[in-house]
């Protein structure tokens, strides 16, 4: 018998081993772009903040920041603002965010597609959570809006929440709503300097709403008030407190911008009667 003869060894392709090599290094650069893109969108971003703010006399100090390429997520901890011009100060004084997460999006021209806030606080008021996703829904919690320094710096309106749904996805310019839930907790007039209680200036908040030229449509407005707090600044007393628990309907939809002139009257007969079973005049 002859010997058999071997046979050859069947030569192995190099391109899997390349075509691996190839792709771990352009795994390897993809994450060094994305490091790489986080570090300069962050100084961006954050030069944009600064820059905007100082248009308002303000310094910020942006505390943590971090943001996500894929995500596309620009999250803030700690977030403060401090007045550099006397505007800044009256106007608005320190500002602080204690948490802050934006989620960006090239579909809209601000490239904010969802804004969710905690803890923010400045000289015009504060808000404990809000959460915002564009043409969806609006929702505050705990927000308050503060009177000027001359009238006491005290909360004007006390909101425990406030809800809004957008009736439809629309341009960016507008804002109409569906639905608009109110609920006030508490509204303080206070008596100013001038001796005159702040609902007493009726003719005055006519003229303004009357006057008002842009309004957001809203279908159905819901607007429910817990109590009245009367102050008067030049007795230094504590404020006298009624239980109201008043709500106003606004059902309107073929008609969706006639709610200010609609309000404003119940409000102020609320506040009337509320200042009668005080005795005040």
């Amino acid at each position: 018998m002859s010997a058999e003869v071997p046979k050859p060894k069947e030569e192995k392709s190099p391109w899997p081993r390349r075509m691996a090599i190839g792709f771990g290094v352009v795994l390897a650069l993809g994450l060094v772009v994305l490091l790489v893109a986080n570090v300069v969108i962050k100084r961006v971003v954050v030069g944009k903040i600064e820059e905007g703010l100082a248009k308002e006399g303000l310094v910020a100090d942006v505390g943590e920041f971090n943001f996500s390429v894929l995500r596309k997520e620009i999250e803030v901890n700690n977030f403060s603002a401090t007045p550099t011009t006397s505007k800044a100060l009256d106007r608005l004084g320190n500002v602080k965010l204690q948490h802050g997460r934006v989620k960006l999006t090239t579909e809209r021209k601000s490239y904010i597609e969802e804004l969710h806030l905690e803890g923010l606080t400045s000289k015009l008021g504060s808000v404990e959570k809000a959460d915002i996703v564009a043409d969806k829904s609006i929702l505050l919690e705990g927000l308050k809006l503060n009177y000027p320094a001359k009238l006491g710096g005290e909360p004007f309106m006390e909101f425990s929440q406030i809800k809004l749904v957008y009736a439809k996805p629309s341009d960016e310019d507008s804002s109409h709503f569906k639905e608009v839930h109110v609920d006030l907790s508490a509204l303080t007039i206070v008596r100013g300097p001038d001796g005159k209680w702040m609902s007493d200036h009726t003719d005055e908040a006519t003229k303004r709403v009357s006057g008002m030229k842009e309004v957001s449509a809203v279908d159905h407005l819901t607007i429910k008030i817990g109590e009245i707090r009367f102050k008067d600044l030049s007795t230094g007393e504590p404020a006298k407190v009624i239980e109201v628990n008043k709500e106003i309907v606004v059902n309107d939809p073929q008609n969706p911008r006639a709610y200010p002139m609609i309000i404003l009257p119940k409000l102020l007969w609320i506040t009337r009667v509320a200042k009668k079973e005080f005795g005040i005049e």
